[in-house]
């Protein structure tokens, strides 16, 4: 049952409808600090495992760098004790040392604890956003923090902290960025009441960060969830994914619409609840479902009903077929990958096609070794749009089951145009050059294909794709 708590964003929706929207992955995710001092460093054409920070971190930190994908700052809040030893939280600046006022409040076994964003309006601010621990049976508290990149002689500092905002809050947290609005959408669980030792009745609250702060925008009363675990948007901002459920979200008005559900899970796994959506999100990826293997299933979203069509993906396609280790966690990369970890693992797993339906996803083991590996949670939580297809679309267009998204940009050899809808009908393709001469041009009917340019110069491309007087333009950077 939706509550909206702000009218207003119909106003708001009906303006920005006359304007188009550009989104692409983005830097600001090019660097990832997690588990025993690893950093994931992503660049224009690689990914590496580097050990050159100072975190470690069983739950989920955060990290940002910026528009270039220099890294700023990294870190995770609240204590975590590791035998004998207790290891404080802190916020690292981008040369490994601890911000003068970058300790917050945290709750030290929060799944999802926290994350970074940067502030709208703002060239160096940024919103710190954490679950943290009070007084009993208060839940976590959600609050947040401003970090000032100007401050400490450009090292960056915290100049407001510890905020609050909403108290009997669940773990889960998930950010996207809205669409056609200087702001973010941020999704956690609010605590209502309980239906049984382990179940609750639930509150999806969305909340709307902008230069003014950060408040409750509308609520999704669900009866029947599940309570606890994680939530994840996807990249496009219209998916929200909570246990068995794959709920509507619409990003420009900031509220959950309904839902779909995607089988059970199993209390056993809260610790393991991890998923992950394509590029494109026309693809979810969970660990689950499975009591005795913790394999990783995938769904296709373009389908009514998910459940039609299950794919089991990893081992031999069976859910016996895994491997029965837990996983740490499970995240797209900005080059379009899904990144998995297993606890105890010294390899990160990798879905290298997440976008294709059975087995052609590609799922491999053991695709980069970690300098230092143990007991593990999560990768950091970015806005999942830094994480997403490049896109050019009108608002109005947002419902349209034919928009099309185009990953990854930058190409180094083939780059893959993608529809919403299994029917898309025929559409043209055009690529130009920098100048606007045309250098190729394709009649289009499937959902999806690929196109290759590995014949053409480096330098700057505009794909073009036509129907029915609908236009969508990119720009490609071929490297």
């Amino acid at each position: 049952m939706k509550n909206s708590v702000h009218s207003t964003s119909i106003f708001i929706a009906l303006l920005i409808c006359l304007f188009s929207i550009t989104s692409s992955a983005q830097k600001e995710a090019w660097n990832w600090h997690f588990g025993s001092y690893n950093t994931l460093r992503f660049t224009e054409n690689s990914v590496t495992v580097e050990a050159n920070n100072n975190l470690r971190s069983r739950k989920s930190p955060f990290s940002m760098s910026d528009s270039e994908g220099n890294l700023l700052f990294y870190g995770r809040l609240g204590n975590e004790i590791y035998g004998n030893n207790v290891h404080a939280g802190a916020i690292y600046n981008r040369f490994h040392t601890p911000m003068p006022n970058g300790s917050m409040h945290a709750y030290e076994t929060s799944l999802q604890s926290a994350t970074a964003f940067p502030k709208p309006g703002s060239a160096h601010q940024y919103y710190v956003v954490n679950l943290s621990a009070e007084a009993p049976n208060a839940g976590r508290t959600f609050r947040y923090s401003v970090i000032d990149m100007d401050l400490d002689n450009g090292r960056g500092d915290v100049s407001q902290k510890d905020i609050f905002i909403a108290n009997y809050l669940l773990d889960g947290l998930s950010v996207t960025k809205s669409v056609g609005q200087e702001s973010f959408w941020i999704s956690t669980i609010r605590y209502l009441y309980p239906i049984s030792d382990i179940d609750y009745v639930v509150d999806l609250q969305i909340y709307r960060a902008d230069s003014n702060g950060i408040q409750l925008w509308s609520a999704y009363e669900d009866t029947s969830s599940l309570g606890y675990n994680h939530l994840k948007f996807s990249p496009s901002g219209r998916f929200l994914h909570h246990r068995n459920k794959v709920y509507d979200f619409d990003p420009v008005l900031g509220e959950v619409t309904g839902y779909r559900n995607i089988g059970n899970y199993e209390f056993t796994s809260i610790f393991n609840d991890k998923s992950e959506f394509s590029a494109d999100s026309k693809v979810l990826y969970t660990f689950g479902p499975s009591t005795t293997g913790y394999c990783i299933a995938q769904y296709d979203l373009t389908k009514a009903n998910p459940l039609e069509d299950v794919h089991i993906i990893e081992g031999n396609g069976s859910t016996t077929g895994c491997n029965g280790l837990i996983k740490g966690g499970m995240q797209l990369g900005p080059d379009g990958r899904i990144y998995i970890n297993v606890n105890f693992s010294s390899f990160l797993n990798r879905i290298e096609h997440p976008e294709i339906i059975g087995p052609g996803c590609s799922y491999n083991a053991n695709q980069l070794e970690l300098n230092n590996y143990e007991f593990f949670y999560d990768f950091p939580i970015f806005p999942t749009n830094y994480l997403a297809a490049s896109t050019t679309t009108n608002v109005s267009d947002l419902a349209d089951a034919e928009e099309w998204q185009l990953f990854p940009n930058p190409v180094q050899d083939v780059f893959t145009l993608s529809s919403n809808s299994n029917s898309p009908g025929n559409f043209q393709m055009t690529i130009f050059d920098s100048s606007g001469r045309i250098l190729a041009y394709q009649s289009i009917n499937a959902p999806a294909f690929r196109v290759d340019m590995q014949a053409y110069p480096e330098g700057f491309y505009f794909v073009q794709v036509l129907s029915e007087g609908r236009k969508q333009m990119y720009k490609v950077v071929r490297l």
